[in-house]
């Protein structure tokens, strides 16, 4: 098993004061996340025809000529799409939850993985190299112990060999400039958990951050969160978790008070555009994931309902509890 390790950016540990120090560490990730860290979206820059695009592109040939695809299925395979990037990440957190590693190291990947197709276009094949290597660059980078290069050229069913990852390593570490510490939304989250007092049940705690991981995770998988700040999505993320809490749990006094205290931390807003965007694409994703639709042990019925009601809230919709978790998911 490999274990995440505290990366660049840091983070107080559960029930410290948050201090000048955090505060500092906050605005440099929002400062790095704005420039060295920033990606576009590419996508629909792609589809739009940007010349740049057609100037840089990377396929299996740049890297060895053994490496290649029959011109028949050029036309069916070349197309990298939201679907594609969506099973790739899919397959990633496979990876790691095969190896027993943290789920932040996708992100991380992810992040490497969109800022090489920011800047150079390429076909399917090459697409899924750039993914391996990515995984197996934040796995080794981030968490200082790599995952064998052989053991994922065998996971790639023999479509790519070690020296096929050692190549695009090189590539994508010239790419990005050696900027390999990206802070993630996960990595807001841990600095925000500071802020939840330690007046609440452990339980309690516990299901915030829970909860504001796994919708930070729903933002790694799809595309469209690519136009959010990696701050916004962890606070929308946290936003969510900590409004789905009964009030009985968590006084409104005090969620308003963890509320001002991220809010005077980060500069964001609760009622910033952005932030309510990000929260209705959150609890939108959420109700179409498997983990929602399942009703597993980690949700109660009462957090689903409260849940829905946000989602609804958001909208700008009225609910009247009338709506169930069965009729939503069925519907």
């Amino acid at each position: 098993m490999f274990q995440l390790e505290l990366n660049e950016f840091g983070a107080l540990q559960p029930g410290q004061v948050c201090s000048d120090d955090l505060k500092e560490k906050i605005w440099i990730m929002k400062e790095k996340e704005s420039t060295v860290y920033e990606c576009r979206d590419y996508l629909s820059r792609r589809r739009l025809g940007g010349a740049e695009l057609h100037d840089n592109e990377i396929n299996e040939r740049s890297f060895d000529e053994s490496v290649h695809q029959d011109e028949s299925d050029v036309a069916s395979d070349h197309e990298v799409d939201i679907t594609c990037r969506k099973t790739m990440c899919e397959w990633c957190y496979r990876i790691v939850d095969h190896f027993g590693g943290d789920r932040e190291l996708v992100a991380v990947a992810m992040n490497y993985l969109d800022r090489v197709l920011d800047k150079f276009h390429c076909d399917r094949k090459a697409y899924k190299l750039v993914v391996i290597t990515s995984l197996y660059l934040a796995i080794k980078i981030i968490n200082r112990r790599a995952l064998p290069m052989d053991a994922l050229a065998e996971l790639s069913k023999g479509e790519f060999e070690t020296h096929h990852i050692s190549d695009m390593e090189s590539f994508i570490l010239t790419t990005l400039s050696w900027q390999l510490y990206p802070p993630t939304s996960s990595t807001y989250i841990t600095c925000f958990q500071n802020t939840i007092p330690l007046t609440l049940t452990a339980s309690v705690r516990r299901s915030i951050l829970e909860k504001a991981y796994f919708y930070a995770e729903l933002s790694v998988i799809e595309y469209s969160f690519i136009t959010f700040k990696q701050s916004e999505i962890a606070f929308a993320a946290f936003l969510n978790a900590v409004s789905a809490v009964n009030s009985t749990l968590l006084p409104p006094m005090e969620r308003q008070s963890i509320i001002k205290t991220i809010e005077d931390l980060s500069g964001m807003q609760h009622d910033d555009t952005s932030i309510i965007s990000a929260r209705r694409k959150i609890l939108s994703e959420y109700q179409n994931s498997e983990q929602f639709q399942l009703h597993d042990d980690t949700i109660t019925s009462e957090d689903t309902i409260q849940t829905i009601k946000n989602i609804h809230e958001l909208k700008g919709d009225s609910y009247d509890g009338s709506l169930s978790p069965v009729c939503i998911s069925s519907s």
